[in-house]
């Protein structure tokens, strides 16, 4: 992603703050953007023991939602007027489908939302999502996420699964970006390892997401070849 010099990423954690496989990509989508800019965030109701899991104190932290996105439109207009710096709203990363029709409340609310999106763009404002998983929807979920698309700067799926689908259902700017478990520093997997620090490179990281998964004798054979290289 090519960025100006001055950047403000405001990211509003909405996860389940159990599952350590989505601190992990928290941790590594914070620690990413904060190379390219300033990052404020929104803990929610996100507890301490995941805001310390994911460093959180390296960052601007908001507990008050009216206030992070009130800061959040001040710094995207000031971007507008003086073209010194963006502002990214950017989504949860990780994986977002459903297959339940929408009832009348969620429909209001997924509009409510896509008014939301088209709000902040106007302003200014570039919506991204990052290295997420997109779908199966039902129709009728496939139509809001089509309508929130349209609002957003850049929207991106970690796998191929994922691509295809958005493509097939007619969000053609839908790209790839690797999923962020992806982007940990070696050296989080080597710690204590004096051995493994004296030859950090190169080394592998494996996959296993699919749709359908069932670990079979090729899989267990091609990882058995990796770590023999």
């Amino acid at each position: 992603i090519t960025l100006p010099k001055e950047n403000s990423f405001f990211f509003f954690f909405k996860t389940q703050h159990q599952n350590l496989g989505d601190a992990l990509i928290s941790r590594e989508l914070l620690r990413t953007l904060s190379s390219k800019g300033t990052v404020y965030v929104f803990k929610g109701g996100m507890p301490a023991s995941f805001l310390a899991s994911i460093q959180a104190e390296k960052y601007t932290i908001y507990s008050s939602y009216l206030r992070f996105v009130s800061y959040l439109i001040i710094k995207s207009i000031y971007g507008l007027i003086t073209r010194r710096s963006n502002s990214y709203f950017v989504l949860n990363p990780g994986g977002f489908g459903n297959n339940k029709n929408l009832g009348v409340k969620d429909k209001l609310r997924q509009a409510f939302l896509v008014l939301n999106y088209a709000a902040l763009a106007v302003m200014g404002v570039r919506i991204m999502r990052l290295g997420a998983s997109f779908g199966p929807f039902t129709n009728d979920r496939l139509y809001f996420e089509k309508l929130k698309n349209v609002f957003m700067y850049r929207n991106t799926v970690r796998d191929p699964i994922s691509l295809a689908y958005a493509h097939q259902n007619g969000i053609k700017n839908m790209s790839y970006f690797p999923d962020f478990a992806l982007a940990m520093p070696f050296e989080s997997y080597v710690k204590g390892d004096e051995l493994a620090r004296e030859k950090p490179y190169p080394y592998y990281v494996v996959s296993l997401r699919s749709e359908d998964y069932i670990y079979n004798e090729y899989q267990a054979n091609r990882i058995t070849e990796i770590a023999q290289v």
